[in-house]
C-alpha cells in the first residue's frame, strides 16, 4: 500500500506539470490549485497572488504602466516629467529645477519667496462668511488676524504685502470650503490687503495671498508645496495674486518648493469651528508662465482666475 501511494502522488505530480504551458506553474492555495499564466495574469502576475495596481497590466511577469510611464510606489507615474521621480523612481530634482524628457533642467530663478506663519482659532464656514456680515463680526476675534501672516518679495523689489496702507490694514483667516469641480471639501487660507480699515471691498489693495489645501483633513505633518496639476495634486497651492475687480483676480506668483508645516489642526473638517497652525520659510515663487513644471496658465484659468502679467 506505501509503494503504490507513492506511485500515485508521483503520477498525479507528473499529470499536474504536464496539463501547464512552459511559463506556467502550479499554483499555491491562493490560486486556488489552478494554474495561471504568471507572464500576463494580472491577479498573479509572476507569482501567485501577485496582483497589478489599476491601470496597469501584466507582461512578462511584471506589473507594466501604459506608455513611457513607470510603476512608483504602487502608482504610475510619468518619470519623463514628474521632478520627483525624474527618469526614474525617486530620482528627484531640486525645487528650482524641473524635469524634461527624463533629464532634471538647470537651475530656475524664482520670482520671489514667501514666509508664512499663521494660527486661527476658528476656521470660517465660507457660504455664511461671504454672505452674512453678522457671521463675519460674530467669529472675528477667534477667527481674524489683523496682521500679515504671509510676507516676502516677488518680481524684484515688490512685496508681499504691499507698502504704506496696505501693510498697516491686513487680514488672514481660513475658510472651509464644500466640493467643487476641482476638488472635495478643503480649506483654504487667505491674506487681504486694504487702503483702510474699513476693509470695504472698494478699498482692496494688492497683492494678497491664498493658501489651496487639496481636502478638510489637515493633519500634523509636512506639506510639500508643488506647483503640479491642480486636479490631481496632493500638495496644496499657495497663489500670490491681484485683485482686478469685485469679482475678478489675477495671479502674480505660485510657490514651488519649499514645505508648509502644520503644527495644530483641530477639527478641520468640521463645517467652522476648529482651529489651525502652519508655517513655512522662504516658499519659492515662480511666475505661472516660467515655473519648474512649465507654463501652468491652463491650470490657473481653469480655476475661474486669470495670469497677471510680468511685473
Amino acid at each position: 500500500m506505501k509503494n503504490q501511494a507513492v506511485w500515485v502522488a508521483a503520477l498525479v505530480g507528473t499529470l499536474s506539470v504536464s496539463a501547464c504551458e512552459s511559463n506556467v506553474e502550479p499554483c499555491d492555495y491562493e490560486c486556488n490549485f489552478e494554474c495561471v499564466d504568471l507572464a500576463m495574469d494580472p491577479l498573479n502576475c509572476g507569482g501567485c497572488g501577485v496582483v497589478c495596481p489599476a491601470g496597469t497590466t501584466c507582461e512578462n511577469f511584471s506589473c507594466q504602466c501604459p506608455g513611457t510611464n513607470e510603476l512608483c510606489g504602487g502608482v504610475c507615474l510619468d518619470v519623463l516629467s514628474d521632478p520627483h521621480n525624474c527618469g526614474g523612481c525617486g530620482v528627484l530634482c531640486t525645487y528650482d529645477s524641473g524635469c524634461t524628457a527624463g533629464e532634471c533642467g538647470e537651475y530656475l530663478e524664482p520670482y520671489g519667496t514667501l514666509t508664512v506663519s499663521f494660527a486661527t482659532a476658528f476656521i470660517f464656514d465660507s457660504a455664511p462668511f461671504d454672505a452674512s456680515a453678522a457671521y463675519w463680526t460674530d467669529n472675528w476675534t477667534a477667527g481674524v488676524s489683523e496682521a500679515p501672516t504671509c510676507t516676502g518679495s516677488y518680481g524684484g523689489a515688490l512685496t508681499i504685502p504691499g507698502p504704506g496702507p496696505a501693510a498697516a490694514n491686513t487680514l488672514s483667516y481660513a475658510q472651509h470650503f464644500a466640493a467643487d469641480a476641482n476638488r472635495g471639501d478643503h480649506i483654504e487660507i487667505a491674506q487681504r490687503s486694504f487702503q483702510d480699515s474699513s476693509y470695504a471691498i472698494e478699498s482692496a489693495a494688492n497683492p494678497n495671498v491664498r493658501i489651496i489645501f487639496p481636502d478638510d483633513d489637515l493633519q500634523v505633518q509636512d506639506y510639500d508645496v508643488d506647483a503640479g496639476d491642480l486636479a490631481e495634486t496632493q500638495s496644496p497651492w499657495v497663489l500670490v495674486f491681484n485683485q482686478v475687480t469685485d469679482l475678478s483676480s489675477c495671479v502674480l506668483a505660485v510657490a514651488s518648493g519649499g514645505t508648509l508645516s502644520v503644527t495644530a489642526a483641530d477639527s478641520t473638517t468640521a463645517v467652522d469651528g476648529g482651529g489651525l497652525t502652519l508655517a513655512a520659510t522662504d516658499l519659492l515663487l515662480y511666475h505661472p508662465t516660467n515655473t519648474p513644471y512649465g507654463d501652468i496658465t491652463q491650470e490657473i484659468l481653469a480655476m475661474g482666475i486669470l495670469v497677471c502679467a510680468i511685473e
